[in-house]
């Protein structure tokens, strides 16, 4: 028989036993989730339809109205389930000034169910704000065969971690403006604490600013680093994640998806 902790990085709580991923889901972000899109709620496509919006658990969801630039429904992409495909191209879905968050906020956790095939360059996941590595922003993407990237906040707060890109994994980053370590990325991968292998930290007096719209599979609406692979689930919340909220977060994500045992009862 196996056994679950109730404490510790990468396992899962023993609270959690018999509860559904997405009521586990819930309890941890409650009333801080800004976004919450999952694959599950896009539905009535067909292998490699088009899809031109991914509709939302929570908060608003992403759209594509530039035909060229809409990701694919793929019935396997991801795991052997359903997810959409961004083609290394210029697929992009977007949200609009303010639809994310209303406001600034100076602590946010990013959470992705992903993968790419990209090898030598950066393929972005997720950014928001006006410019690349400048002013405010929060990003994560991957970079080569062998990293993962996640940066947040202005002038380009960056941190790389070990990761298998060309694999399917849980992707969380986490980062605390308002309180010491400022700055300071705490990154997961698949439920564990990933090792940092570089950090750079910057300015920590200014919120994230969310008014200049946000971007899934590239950055500027399809403009740059695109991403060549699948997003199956994509979460924002409003506040830094501990490590034990972050690891029960990914390992609810991952039993989603078949990335590893179910709870056991």
């Amino acid at each position: 028989a196996k056994s679950l902790s109730s404490t510790g990085g990468g396992k899962q709580n023993v609270s959690d036993r018999g509860s559904g991923a997405d009521g586990v889901i819930r309890s941890i972000a409650g009333v801080d989730m800004a976004v919450w899109i999952d694959i599950a709620d896009v539905t009535g496509f067909a292998d490699g339809d088009k899809v031109a919006e991914w509709s939302a658990k929570v908060g608003t969801g992403p759209v594509q109205t530039d035909d060229d630039k809409k990701p694919l429904y793929k019935v396997t992409g991801f795991n052997n389930r359903p997810s959409l495909f961004f083609d290394n191209s210029n697929d992009c879905l977007t949200w609009g000034s303010n639809q994310i968050n209303a406001a600034g906020t100076s602590a946010t956790t990013i959470a992705s169910v992903s993968n790419t095939a990209s090898t030598g360059s950066n393929s972005v996941i997720f950014e928001v704000g006006g410019a690349y590595w400048a002013g405010q922003f929060a990003a994560q993407f991957y970079n080569t065969t062998e990293d993962a990237v996640s940066a947040e906040g202005p002038a380009g707060t960056e941190g790389t971690v070990t990761a298998t890109t060309q694999k399917d994994n849980v992707f969380i980053s986490a980062m605390d403006r308002a309180t010491d370590p400022k700055d300071t990325i705490v990154p997961y991968i698949n439920g564990e604490p990933a090792a940092v292998e570089s950090e750079t930290t910057a300015n920590n007096t200014n919120d994230f600013l969310w008014n200049t719209g946000a971007n899934l599979g590239s950055r500027q609406n399809g403009g740059s680093l695109p991403l060549n692979g699948d997003i199956r689930e994509f979460l924002i919340i409003n506040r830094f994640l501990a490590e034990d909220e972050a690891c029960r977060l990914g390992k609810a994500l991952m039993n989603k998806c078949g990335l590893t045992e179910q709870y056991i009862a």
